[in-house]
């Protein structure tokens, strides 16, 4: 081993993006959980296996049969290191009924708290964690409570407003507001107090749009008025508008939406590249078209996902030219840890170093957090070790590097005091 691998291997890491549930939720759960809650996102790899027999809930009956063809993937290499680190046995879905005992035995009856400081904080690492979820898996209003590790901080993610075709996202606005919305200006007033609000706690760290998963990321211009007229129709009621009627007012909620981070000083995370799931369009959530945005927006901080895999360069070249972009590859490691260690030697020779953010685990599960930091420290490591070889860098530059890609430059960007 050499020391840039001991000290990537050893080094604090800030969670950019993860879906973590509150020790509630979590523990409301726990008897659910079997061996197959180890998989994560290793579940999509089965499906692709299984050449469209079986979608994310059936294949799990298929686990022994298909496990073989994905072991080897990012997702199947994830799940082997985080069963040997906590379970110290080989992840074989054959025994399945051992691996699910053992899990069980390791959860035993300690509390959520307890569990997530072991997998989150000792064994994945984790110092902060950016997570994505009090508002999009349908949890109660996010200012009742916070029970999660005291290194984690939240977004605001209502992607309903942004893809809107129906009258749910402005009830459930009014819901969690208490506001009447009758009218355009009205519904930006409610979401902007919303999210001042939440900002006021303390605990938010930044907008999240995930909307790639809802339409494509191009935002047009729309007129006001184009806006005021879907809104109309949306509170007379009945159906649903198409996408495309709906889309005035939809494209008109992101502009509201990117105002709000910009007049509260918020940055925003946003959802570029692959989809997860089977089955999702790979040809409308480039990085490349959210380039009207990020001029329009300039005083906007823009953390953009997921390396934009696997358009890794044209973030890059994003990065390089656009001062209010960053490079995030939170996830990528997991899709494809190759390609995202030639997607980090990348951004060494085209981005500066404090724009550049090395991993967020992005799972619902603190096991699965174990796996996926494992893999992106040893592409990290790796990626390292090749430029000290080649002269590019010295032990203690990769050092420097490692410590602001894996910690620094996220304390710096979301403005956190050091723990």
């Amino acid at each position: 081993m050499s020391a840039i691998y001991d000290h990537v291997m050893a080094h604090p890491l800030f969670c950019y993006h993860d879906h973590q549930k509150s020790f509630t939720e979590f523990e409301a759960e726990r008897s659910t959980y079997d061996y197959r809650s180890l998989l994560g996102y290793a579940v999509h790899d089965l499906v692709a296996a299984a050449g469209g027999r079986y979608d994310a809930q059936s294949v799990l009956e298929h686990v022994p049969e298909l496990w073989p063809y994905v072991a080897h993937t990012g997702y199947g290499r994830a799940v082997q290191m985080a069963t040997r680190e906590i379970l110290d046995v080989d992840f074989d879905p054959v025994n399945g009924e051992a691996l699910t005992e053992a899990l069980q035995v390791y959860l035993g009856e300690r509390p959520p708290q307890e569990i997530y400081e072991d997998l989150i904080t000792n064994k994945a690492g984790h110092a902060y964690t950016i997570n994505d979820g009090t508002l999009f898996w349908g949890s109660p209003p996010v200012f009742t409570s916070f029970d999660y590790l005291p290194g984690f901080f939240h977004t605001f993610r209502m992607d309903g407003l942004l893809a809107i075709n129906s009258d749910g996202p402005i009830s459930r606005l009014e819901e969690l507001t208490g506001q009447t919305v009758d009218s355009l200006d009205a519904l930006g007033r409610a979401l902007g107090d919303f999210v001042g609000r939440f900002d006021n706690t303390g605990h938010l760290a930044a907008i999240k749009i995930g909307f790639a998963y809802h339409r494509n990321i191009t935002v047009g211009e729309p007129l006001r008025s184009q806006a005021e007229a879907i809104f109309t129709r949306i509170r007379r009621g009945g159906e649903p508008l198409t996408e495309a009627e709906a889309r005035p007012l939809a494209d008109y909620m992101v502009h509201t939406l990117l105002k709000c981070a910009n007049d509260l000083n918020l940055p925003v995370q946003i959802h570029t590249g692959f989809l997860s799931g089977s089955w999702q369009p790979l040809d409308d959530s480039r990085a490349m078209y959210l380039l009207p945005l990020f001029n329009r927006y300039r005083n906007v901080r823009f953390d953009v996902f997921h390396a934009s895999w696997p358009w890794t360069s044209e973030l890059a070249a994003i990065a390089k030219s656009y001062p209010n972009v960053w490079v995030d590859m939170c996830w990528a490691w997991s899709m494809n840890p190759t390609d995202c260690e030639h997607a980090f030697a990348v951004y060494l020779d085209a981005v500066p170093l404090n724009k550049i953010f090395a991993y967020g685990a992005d799972t619902r599960y603190p096991w699965c957090c174990v796996g996926y930091a494992r893999q992106a420290r040893l592409g990290i490591a790796r990626t390292l070790e090749t430029q000290i070889k080649r002269g590019r860098l010295s032990q203690t530059s990769a050092c420097e590097i490692a410590s602001a890609i894996m910690l620094e430059n996220g304390i710096q960007f979301y403005r956190l005091a050091r723990s």
